[in-house]
This record gives C-alpha cells, sequence and structure tokens, in this order.
C-alpha cells in the first residue's frame, strides 16, 4: 500500500508516493519511492537515491523522517533546510558555554607561544597585545555563533584555529594604519626634500624647545633690530616684523603702516641680518 508524502517547499512540494518493500529492523527499511511532477512520474529505488535526485547532490545526515517530519521526529523536530543545501551536520541543541578564560588563559597563552610565537616575533608584535585580542576573540566567540564544542573538535585545535583568525585580522589592521599614515613633503635629517612622515617633518629637538621659544626668539629680535635702526623707524620694527609674519608683503606693510616702499626694506633688511646672527 502507497503512503502520500510530499516534497519539502524548497524542492517543489510535489507529491511523493512511498512503498514499504521490506523492513530489516534497527530502522532499515527498504522503500520505492515515486515523485509526481507535472511532466510525469520519476521512480527512485530507494530514499537516499530519491533524495540526490532532488537535492541535487550527495546528503549526509538526513533520514527519511527527519526529510518528511514524521510522528518519530516531530516532538524534537530541528529543521534540516540548511543540511539539504548545503551538508551542514545537524544543528546541535546542546547548551554550550566555550571556553571559560578564568580556567584555560594559560593553556591558551602557551598555545599562542608554541604555535604562532615566531609568527609574532618576526612580524614585531607585542606578544602581551595579541594576546589580549585573542582573549576578547574568544568571548566574543563564546557569546557568538561559533563558540568551542567538544564533540566537534580539540581544545587545541579549536584554539589554534581561533588565534590563527585573530593574528590575520591584526595583520590586516596594523596594515591599514601604516597605509593611513599621514604623509608630507619635507626636509629629512641629510637636508634632501622628500616626502616622508608628517610625524618626522614635525619632530624638534629637544635642545631647541629648552633653549628657544618662538616667542623668547621674536622678543630678541625685535631688540636687536632697533638696536641697528635710527631715527623713528625704531618704533616700526615691531609692526613690521609682525605683519611679515602673517605673510604681507612689503607693499602692503608699506601702504598698510603709511611708509615707502624704502624704508619699510630697510628695515626687512636689518631685520633678516639680526635674524642670521641670533639663529
Amino acid at each position: 500500500m502507497n503512503e502520500n508524502y510530499f516534497l519539502r517547499y524548497e524542492h517543489g512540494s510535489h507529491r511523493v508516493l512511498v512503498n514499504t518493500v521490506g523492513d530489516y529492523g534497527s530502522g532499515r527499511v527498504r522503500r520505492e519511492i515515486t515523485v509526481q511532477y507535472p511532466s510525469g512520474e520519476r521512480s527512485f529505488k530507494s530514499f537516499r537515491e530519491m533524495l540526490k535526485g532532488v537535492v541535487g547532490k550527495a546528503t549526509s545526515g538526513v533520514t527519511f523522517d527527519r526529510y518528511f517530519r514524521t510522528e518519530r521526529v516531530r516532538d524534537t523536530f530541528v529543521e534540516w533546510g540548511e543540511i539539504l543545501v548545503d551538508n551542514k551536520p545537524p544543528i546541535s541543541t546542546k547548551e554550550n558555554t566555550g571556553i571559560d578564560l578564568s580556567a584555560k588563559h594559560k593553556d591558551i597563552e602557551r598555545l599562542m607561544y608554541s604555535g604562532y610565537g615566531k609568527v609574532i616575533h618576526y612580524n614585531g608584535y607585542d606578544p602581551e597585545d595579541v594576546l589580549q585580542e585573542i582573549y576578547r576573540g574568544i568571548l566574543a566567540r563564546n557569546n557568538g555563533k561559533c563558540p568551542f564544542d567538544e564533540s566537534k573538535s580539540s581544545f587545541g585545535h579549536y584554539v589554534h584555529m581561533v588565534i590563527g583568525c585573530i593574528l590575520n585580522n591584526y595583520h590586516r589592521k596594523r596594515n591599514k594604519w601604516k597605509e593611513n599614515e599621514c604623509r608630507a613633503k619635507g626636509y629629512d635629517s641629510d637636508g634632501n626634500f622628500a616626502e616622508q612622515d608628517g610625524s618626522e617633518i614635525a619632530m624638534v629637538e629637544d635642545s631647541y624647545c629648552d633653549d628657544v621659544s618662538y616667542d623668547r626668539a621674536k622678543k630678541e629680535l625685535v631688540l636687536v633690530a632697533e638696536d641697528s635702526v635710527s631715527g623713528d623707524m625704531v618704533s616700526y620694527v615691531r609692526p613690521i616684523l609682525e605683519l611679515l609674519s602673517l605673510g604681507h608683503t612689503q607693499t602692503y606693510i608699506g601702504e598698510h603702516l603709511g611708509l615707502s616702499r624704502a624704508k619699510v626694506n630697510k628695515v626687512v633688511k636689518i631685520l633678516r641680518e639680526c635674524a642670521t646672527e641670533i639663529f
């Protein structure tokens, strides 16, 4: 006598006629299966043959009762669509808490040094910094989709895999930092003008910062220049220097202060000479 079933929704929901030929016990049943398509019927000599023909590839972990959702598995039903599409193992319903870092942190550290110590040293990474990233990665996986499951892999293999992923991400992040570093044109220590890191251009010797500040040098320059200028031009030394430091031209300075171009030029020349002596 034929029993009526239907294919899964993702496989067309077509009617399936199942004829049980023999029951050999222990769940071993021989069936002849016929799938009724709109274009005609297609017969299979076993459930496995039918599943391969319907899904389009070999599958594992899918039984007749699970596929057709019979009474035998209805109380403990798990969605098997992913298995039929991606050939994945069944979804475990066992509660999994992952790795307890408070008890396993020393083991994780030993695995990091034994498996990736040379890689960390070769790339110049700080081992403690990498270790903290690994701890963070394991905690994220404990609360995520892929916590440690002793039924799927050993502790050492799982941790080794996690460390490899963390190191790859760490390496990409460090390379990204280098790519985004500020680049600028400037003079290097040899006096060559070329592109270099902005941090190197901005570096100033400590002795210079300790001995001479900008304000102090400016005041000293004004005092020396005023001693070198005669007459009423002494009072114009400081205003001319201020305007020069703002990037104004001598023509603008003369018009702004009501001085001739020749007088402004004379003061500027004295300022340059004094600056050479000071610096």
